[in-house]
């Protein structure tokens, strides 16, 4: 499993590094499954209730709400991890 961003998706202004560093991620885990191996990489949004990362920027968080990524609550994370692998989706 591994854990990528919304953001690359949304191509954040002035983190195009980081899109760069997700969407290589996102790659890895298409080679790995290609192979017949499981691989799932999740594209987290923003986490409410965090105290720092994307979730503190109120104005990328802004940004995100209007491109349709609403902000998930730091509690639902597992839920929403144990639901991707349930139903084996590769790309979350």
């Amino acid at each position: 499993v591994f854990y990528s961003s919304a953001g690359t998706m949304l191509g954040l202004l002035g983190q195009y590094s980081y899109a760069a560093a997700n969407l290589a991620i996102q790659a890895l885990t298409d080679s790995i499954a290609l192979q017949g191996q499981p691989a799932t990489c999740i594209g987290w949004g923003h986490m409410s209730g965090a105290g720092s990362g994307m979730a503190s920027d109120e104005n990328l968080a802004r940004h995100m709400i209007a491109c349709g990524v609403d902000p998930i609550e730091m509690d639902d994370g597992p839920i929403y991890l144990e639901e991707a692998l349930r139903l084996g989706v590769r790309q979350g």
